[in-house]
């Protein structure tokens, strides 16, 4: 009984007529699943099964709609004996390549068997997976040349045999770069992320469809569980295996693959400036305005040819006739195109703060201007000197301009301003804080904006004894931030009210330390008559403003008391600010400073200005 259906089995397996595309293609797909010989009969006994019709009518009785394991045992027994062929049999169901039709109670003889439906679509070349198409955005020289190395390495050692990681920051054509390689491999990509690895993987891809596993582990923290689930993923790849990484990540180790580890970045001035160049010109940017506005960008920004490319391609046609409004139009993109996890914690600013409104001393107006000529220049003076990026610590008492000396320096560069928000970077957590930085650092590298940690004493002070275990990791997210902040590629400004509270590795990194002191009394008329303007200071007399100038306020207080001096005047139906608004402004100031008995004083005059 057990050899009946040997002579259709071996019709079956053999023949080389109508099925031979249809078996081959099981075959393959076999061997890719890491099936033996024994599943390799059952699975073609069952592919017949459900597309011939001679060997349907053999094994499925009417009844019902497919096979029992006992109908199968019994049909190969003319090839396996039948502990073989019920092995083979429960090695396609472990390997998801068939699957139990009922609800697996009663004999397993009796349970109805099938092949999984994909496998079987595969096998008929229906929805066969896309190839991987050439990228849209022409390749850099340097990632041409990362792509002509993994294609000699292909061709010699074959697919299967490599691992190929791409790492770097975001926007630096990571994407276009595993797009490149995919096509030039002519295979399908099935990428998945550490979530979707912990949910489970699917037991039949990518081996059956010939998929290139891909690790997109971006804006992630692998845990080790993570990279051992990655690399079981990455090793189940029929051809290439590739990982995409942001660049503090490692690669995973995975046992008989060469690693090819890419590196990406945004590269060179000229470098950046030719991708910028590239993506302006396919565009439909005339050469001359997509050189000077691609010269431009690469100067301000550090945006590799990914995060161009996005960048431009959200210009609505036609790109504007002029380099500089071309320029700017990108980089509002720049700014959209950031991702929300790495702005968290970062205030957004587009000031517009002439550096002529800075009422500052000679030398502090001199420090800025080095500032400037660094900021300007440092993308040439990085070739020459290699250290990267220019920074800044602005240092002095509270409200004596240092954030507005910033807004000015960001104005006069034609930058956004990232002012980072400490009560949000700062976490509890071990570890968050760096993470918080990183994407912060990231984030203002990419849209070339002035990174501004505003009273960064908080984050950088003084390394001390660890005597606590808090201490430790205190001690390490400074650690953590001198080395971010040396590498970083940009401007950074820092301000701080306490100077000698900051670590000492801290100062000797800064490019320009300059010393902010309170206003003079020259220089405090100057600025009462600046921040109420001259409408509203047309009624106060000279001899008044030096009297308003006598008082010992900063630039910030005066700021703040010319607003209220503003609001009382509309509130009493005036533009113009009366000596007693003016009066009470500066009296409501001292209170604020705790000097009551000043500020008395100064009442007193504002009822005396009354009457």
């Amino acid at each position: 009984m057990l050899h009946r259906w040997a002579p259709l089995v071996a019709d079956v397996i053999s023949r080389r007529d109508s099925f031979v595309r249809v078996l081959d293609r099981w075959c393959a797909a076999r061997a890719r699943l890491g099936l033996g010989p024994s599943a390799q009969q059952a699975g073609a006994l069952l592919l017949a099964v459900q597309v011939d019709e001679s060997a349907w009518r053999a094994l499925v009785r009417p009844q019902r709609r497919n096979p029992t394991h006992g109908d199968l045992v019994a049909a190969l027994g003319g090839v396996l004996d039948e502990e073989e062929a019920a092995q083979a049999l429960l090695h396609l169901e472990e390997r998801g390549a068939a699957r139990v039709q009922d609800d697996g109670a009663g004999p397993w003889f009796e349970a109805e068997i099938a092949l999984e439906p994909r496998v079987r679509a595969h096998c008929l070349a229906l929805g066969q997976p896309a190839l991987a198409e050439e990228p849209a955005t022409a390749l850099p020289p340097p990632q041409r040349e990362q792509v002509a190395r993994v294609r000699e390495l292909y061709g010699r050692a074959g697919g299967g045999a490599l691992l190929v990681a791409i790492r770097g920051p975001g926007g630096t054509g990571r994407d276009t770069l595993m797009r490149a390689l995919l096509a030039m491999a002519r295979v399908p990509a099935l990428s998945k992320t550490c979530y979707d690895l912990r949910a489970g993987a699917d037991r039949l891809e990518p081996e059956l469809g010939g998929f290139a596993a891909i690790w997109d582990a971006r804006q992630a923290d692998p845990s080790p569980d993570d990279m051992r689930l990655a690399s079981a993923w990455l090793a189940r790849s029929p051809t290439l295996a590739v990982a995409v990484l942001d660049r503090h990540q490692d690669v995973p180790e995975i046992a008989g693959r060469q690693l090819v580890l890419l590196e990406t970045d945004a590269g060179a001035l000229s470098a950046r400036a030719d991708s910028w160049s590239r993506v302006l010109h396919q565009r439909g940017a005339p050469p001359p305005v997509a050189g000077a506005a691609a010269e431009l960008l690469a100067r301000r920004s550090r945006a590799g040819i990914g995060l161009a490319a996005r960048a431009v391609q959200m210009q609505p046609p036609p790109l504007p006739d002029q380099p500089g409004d071309l320029v700017l139009a990108v980089e509002e993109s720049l700014s959209a195109l950031a991702r929300p996890s790495s702005t968290r914690g970062i205030v957004i600013e587009r000031p517009e703060v002439p550096l002529a409104r800075l009422v500052v001393s000679p030398s502090v107006g001199a420090a800025l201007e080095h500032l400037l000529a660094l900021a300007r220049l440092h993308p040439e003076l990085e070739a020459l000197s290699g250290r990267r990026g220019v920074k800044a610590l602005f240092a002095g008492p509270s409200g004596t301009g240092k954030t507005m000396a910033s807004r000015a320096v960001a104005s006069e560069l034609c930058l956004p301003l990232y002012r980072v928000d400490l009560s949000a970077v700062v976490s509890k957590w071990v570890g968050e804080t760096e993470k918080n930085l990183r994407h912060a650092l990231e984030a203002a590298e990419a849209a070339g904006a002035v990174l501004l940690f505003d009273e960064g004493d908080a984050l950088m002070s003084k390394r001390g004894e660890v005597t606590r275990g808090t201490d430790r990791y205190a001690n390490l997210e400074v650690s953590y931030l001198l080395q971010a902040i040396e590498g970083h590629d940009g401007i950074v400004v820092v301000t701080t009210n306490m100077r000698a509270n900051l670590d000492s590795a801290f100062l000797r990194r800064f490019d320009v330390n300059v010393d902010f002191a309170p206003p003079t009394r020259p220089a405090r008329a100057v600025l009462w008559r600046q921040e109420l303007g001259p409408v509203a200071a047309a009624a106060l007399s000279e001899p008044f403003v030096q009297a308003l100038a006598a008082a010992e306020l900063t630039g910030g207080n005066i700021a703040s008391a010319s607003r209220l001096a503003l609001a009382l005047a509309r509130q009493g139906g005036g533009e113009s600010v009366s000596e007693a608004d003016a009066c009470t402004a500066v009296a409501a100031e001292l209170l604020k400073l705790s000097a009551t008995v000043q500020a008395a004083q100064w009442i007193a005059r504002a009822k005396a200005h009354v009457r």
